[in-house]
């Protein structure tokens, strides 16, 4: 019989959880190239830390829903479910019992269809 301790259960876990993030780091870098050039390997690190962390915050915790999660990110924002526009997601991500995958596919596709799947990109006042 294999017997895990509890200090090899956690190692096992930062492991994987360090491999998630390589994954997602590597994605990032190969999904959205320019936003992954402005923010370079270490931004784009710490933004998928931070990512991981919301997501957790919302029940958003399994490594699919959280990939999509990451992808919402990208591409409405940081704050896509803050704007008061954009209430329908702030109520699902607060939703104490749904799951996160559900969660996460519910508003990536209502946004996809507002959208028509076209990323939102912030606007800059030109510099004169």
């Amino acid at each position: 019989m294999l017997t895990i301790r509890a200090e090899q259960l956690t190692a096992l876990s930062k492991i994987a959880a360090l491999d998630f993030e390589n994954r997602m780091v590597a994605s990032l870098e190969s999904h959205y190239p320019e936003k992954y050039q402005k923010m370079g390997e270490a931004g784009a690190r710490a933004f998928v830390k931070k990512a991981i962390g919301t997501g957790r915050q919302h029940n958003v915790v399994s490594q699919g829903a959280v990939t999509v999660y990451i992808e919402l990110l990208m591409d409405y924002g940081e704050g896509f479910h803050l704007a008061p526009e954009r209430a329908f997601g702030r109520r699902l991500l607060e939703h104490p019992t749904l799951p996160g995958e559900a969660k996460v596919v519910a508003i990536r596709e209502r946004f996809d269809r507002s959208t028509g799947g076209r990323t939102i990109v912030p606007h800059r006042k030109e510099e004169r």
